[in-house]
Order: C-alpha cells, then structure tokens, then sequence
C-alpha cells in the first residue's frame, strides 16, 4: 500500500505521469492475483467445480450426437467452460470489491491517486488471467482419449471472444458488489443470474430443443454469445461471421455494463 498512497508524480501539463499510473494498476492487480490463489473456495469454483460439471456431462452423453451429427462432447464443453468462466468473472470481482469495501481499502485507495478506472482495470486483467487458464486447463482435459473433444485449427480466435465475455460479466460482478454487503450474499446473487440464464441460453441442452419463447429471451442474455463464440473457435461449430457476431455483442455487453458499474462503484 506504501506505493498507492504516494503522491503521484506530474506531468508538465499537470496530470499523472503514465508511469506511475501502470505502477497503480500492478500494484492494485498484484493484491487481487493474491487474494484469488489465496481463496481456496474461489479455486474450486473457477477451476475444479467447471471440470466436475463437464466431465459428468462427458460420461453421461459419452459417445452420443446431436440431431445434426455433432458430437454431444464438442458442443457441452464450451457451453460449460462459457458458464465457468461468467461465474468465475461474477464472484472473483464481486467478492474481491465487496471485501476491499468492508474492510477499508477502497477507502483507502479513495485518499490515493487511484481513479474508480485503475482498480477496475487492475481486477479485470485478473480476472481475464483467471478466465484464459480456465480455457487453457478445460480444453486439455476434455481433449484427452477418453472424452474425445475435438479442438478446431482457429482455436487461437478464442481469445478475443474470451477477452469480451470476461468483461461482459466482470461488469455484471462490479453492479452485483455495489448492492451485496458482504461477500456472502455476492455468490447467492451470482447464483440466482447464471443458473437461469444457463438454461435459457443454451449451456445444457441445444436452444432448438426448447420452446420458442426462450430464443427470445436468449438473444438478450451475454452468456448465449459466450458459449456460441467459444463454441464456434475452439469446436470449429460456426462461421467466422458467427466469432465476430458473437465478440461484437459480447463488446457491446461489456461497454454498457461498465459504464453502468464505473458510475456505480461505492468506496464505502
């Protein structure tokens, strides 16, 4: 902390130096890269608890397609890894903020040179960290012998997809910890948007399977482009049209919900 409550260095023009801003935003991410390895329930939310769920969709539907001829495999693992990697984004942010709240330490950063930009910014490049080693771990599992997902040559277009979803849902994380109290009640509300929002985009079971009135709804929902992107690169599933649609209003998501949340961020 000795190094954010300095006073920053000025430019000619009177404005913080680029330099002593970085150093903020390292500082600020280094304390939040702790405090996600240290939470060992974090850990097993963001990567144990999206493999158990996985794999037992990969031993129930084992060897089984889809009407269309697609491996039931190359379409649940990205829909799951898409709904780990939301509730990852959603709880790390929502919990690391309402913590830091509770005990004083955006209070403290408020004294501080830091702007409510730099202690987002900082969480969201944990959180997108988070978010690639997730991909990273549950692609190399599934894509062993025993479960047979097959991994596209355009797997590398993830990563924007990625890039866009984490923040789309990092932004829904930062207005669910400007009205949670304590951390506890962060999960609860993560819970009661994803699980929901799981089901009506498609996470589980293929949309054309439900009744009409849910692809209405699913078109509004962040984590049905998510799962269609991460589906589309790294199961090779849709059209490159379909990666920049998908990254686009993935983008689009995360551009109106951190606006929303940069106005919303309570230091105390």
């Amino acid at each position: 902390m000795s190094e954010l409550t300095t006073t920053a260095p000025l430019t000619a023009t009177g404005g913080p130096r680029p330099g002593a801003r970085r150093r903020r935003i390292a500082a600020l991410s280094a304390a939040a890269a702790k405090d996600a390895v240290r939470n060992r329930f974090a850990l097993f939310f963001n990567f144990a608890f999206p493999l158990v769920v996985l794999l037992a969709f990969e031993f129930i539907y084992s060897g089984q397609h889809l009407p269309n001829g697609q491996p039931y495999s190359d379409y649940v693992a990205p829909g799951i890894l898409a709904y780990g990697m939301a509730n990852g984004a959603i709880f790390g942010v929502g919990y690391t903020l309402v913590q830091w709240r509770a005990s004083r330490l955006l209070l403290l950063l408020k004294l501080t040179p830091t702007s409510r930009l730099e202690v987002l910014l900082s969480r969201y490049l944990v959180a997108l960290a988070v978010s690639l080693a997730q991909t990273v771990v549950s692609v190399a599992v599934v894509s062993l012998p025993p479960f047979g997902f097959h991994l596209s040559g355009r797997w590398w277009a993830a990563v924007p997809v990625v890039a866009a979803g984490t923040a789309a849902f990092f932004a829904l994380g930062c207005l669910v910890s400007s009205v949670a109290k304590t951390p506890d009640v962060v999960g609860g509300i993560a819970n009661a948007a994803l699980v929901p929002m799981a089901f009506f985009s498609g996470v589980f079971f293929p949309l054309p399977a439900v009744v009409g009135w849910i692809h209405g709804v699913s078109t509004v929902l962040p984590l049905r482009y998510l799962s269609e992107g991460l589906s589309a690169t790294l199961a090779g599933t849709g059209s490159w049209h379909s990666v920049l649609v998908c990254t686009a209003v993935l983008t689009g998501f995360a551009v109106v919900l951190l606006g929303l949340a940069a106005k919303a961020l309570r230091w105390r």
